[in-house]
């Protein structure tokens, strides 16, 4: 585990503060087989704060591509239900963009917009919008 984390005075300090935010919870928290019930609040606060949260991808202290709270894109994998949810919070920012970037598409009937959207998604607003001519018969209504 030292050799991993690599800093005998980091593992100190996390293990103190753990300690120490043992003390303070007063009932103890129960764990049964199943993971989510053994994941403490303690826990999750305790990672949040030693990793810190990054919302782009970075370089770690090793050189490792690493995202979120310190988890390395390589060993990151997905569920179907979590991957909807990251595609309509996408597509929300996308479509709040598309809106600013061509007002017209708040307008257009939903179809059209739904075909913006997907072309926005695909190719990005900038590429999207190189379609002058297109965009200029869907404005048009043709």
């Amino acid at each position: 585990l030292i050799s991993k984390l690599g800093n005998w005075q980091k593992v100190k300090n996390l293990l103190n503060s753990w300690f120490l935010s043992l003390r303070k919870t007063s009932t103890p928290t129960k764990v049964t087989t199943h993971s989510i019930d053994m994941i403490s609040p303690t826990l999750l606060g305790s990672i949040k704060r030693e990793e810190g949260y990054v919302g782009t991808v970075y370089k770690d202290h090793l050189g490792k591509d690493t995202i979120g709270y310190g988890f390395l894109v390589r060993d990151l994998w997905m569920d179907e239900d979590i991957a909807s949810r990251l595609l309509e919070r996408y597509l929300e920012k996308l479509a709040l963009e598309v809106n600013r970037r061509h007002p017209w598409v708040v307008e257009a009937p939903a179809v059209l917009r739904d075909v913006v959207y997907e072309m926005c998604y695909q190719l990005g607003v900038g590429g999207f919008s190189k379609f002058r001519k297109t965009i200029k018969l869907m404005i048009d209504g043709q």
